[in-house]
């Protein structure tokens, strides 16, 4: 996104005094190469154009591998959190992450995440688990995140390819994946609980838990209706209800230089959207989490459904990892009462 384009879009967004928080994240492609200028105005753009009780947060995810002293000081000084996209190991990473030229990624990666640690910052990372991260050991997977000094981590599922046609034998890929993803969390979550490490968060595994005792989820999938709540905005300008919407019409919402946030919520493609969602969630209500869990991500949803998947509570991959969480809780608390434990959920 040019400057030009910034402009409209932090005027546009900030004007609406409906919304006293907002949480502006950086990612997709690598957001560092816009330079630190670039940010520097950014800032300056956002002071100017909020109201006193507007609060502002801004996160920036980036594979590391241009992170300098500039950088550093830059990010610190100005409070901006940094999430480091890194995929594992060496064998895992620089089997998927390359540069253009074909270069492996993951010594420079290490060498980002080393330089903020030794400044003091906090230090999350987001992985996506891929299909031989799925084959791999589940605890030397997160032991190696522990070890680096990661200390809060997400678990992605791969998104499968996109595909206009799907037939059966996609949709028993898919289902297989989820399968696999659901073995590898649930393994990983015994792990994770084994290392006893105060320090180290996995945060799917730590939001279940929360959710699960009473507590207010952190990570998006677990918080129910999400259109209007997040939006996507690519290097065009385009608008999307999160990222994961831009080849789905029914979630575009035009261009940040042609619509104000407030004309975007009240448009029709906007309401239907959201009754769209409305729609989907609901057909998670007879599962036994959907008062914790509401339905999960809004994406993975549709993508079961892209997948001829109807009846998604039967293969639903959260509710597995849910039900595993749970009944670990019970056993480890050596209650038995079944009327307690259904009071709880």
């Amino acid at each position: 996104m040019d400057f030009d384009q910034l402009i409209t879009f932090m005027k546009g967004t900030l004007s609406n005094h409906d919304y006293e928080q907002f949480i502006f994240i950086f990612h997709g492609g690598e957001p560092l190469l816009m330079g630190i200028d670039y940010y520097q105005k950014m800032l300056i753009l956002q002071d100017l154009c909020k109201t006193k009780k507007q609060k502002i947060k801004n996160i920036i995810q980036t594979n590391g591998s241009l992170l300098n002293d500039d950088w550093i000081t830059f990010l610190k000084t100005h409070s901006v959190s940094v999430g480091i996209s890194l995929d594992g190991p060496s064998e895992f990473q620089n089997k998927h992450r390359k540069y253009k030229d074909g270069r492996e990624t993951f010594d420079d990666v290490i060498h980002g995440v080393q330089k903020l640690k030794n400044n003091d910052m906090s230090v999350g990372a987001l992985s996506v688990l891929t299909e031989e991260v799925l084959s791999s050991n589940p605890y030397d997977f997160i032991k190696f995140y522990q070890e680096n000094g990661i200390s809060n981590l997400g678990l992605l599922a791969e998104r499968p390819s996109t595909k206009k046609s799907i037939d059966s034998n996609d949709t028993n890929d898919f289902i297989e994946n989820r399968n696999r993803y659901a073995s590898f969390m649930m393994k990983a979550y015994d792990d994770w609980l084994g290392m006893d490490d105060c320090t180290f968060n996995i945060r799917e595994f730590s939001d279940i838990l929360n959710s699960i005792i009473g507590g207010k989820p952190k990570v998006c999938i677990f918080n129910g209706a999400c259109v209007g709540h997040f939006f996507g905005i690519d290097s065009s300008g385009e608008v999307a209800h999160c990222d994961k919407f831009f080849d789905d019409k029914r979630f575009c919402f035009g261009a940040i230089s042609e619509h104000y946030l407030s004309d975007i919520v009240t448009s029709d493609t906007f309401l239907k959207a959201q009754e769209i969602e409305t729609e989907i969630r609901n057909k998670c209500q007879l599962c036994d989490w959907f008062s914790i869990c509401k339905g999960g991500c809004l994406y993975e949803a549709m993508t079961y459904e892209k997948y001829g998947i109807n009846d998604r509570i039967n293969y639903c991959h959260l509710r597995k990892i849910f039900d595993h969480i749970y009944n670990n809780i019970w056993t480890e608390l050596n209650l038995s009462d079944s009327r307690l434990k259904a009071e709880m959920v």
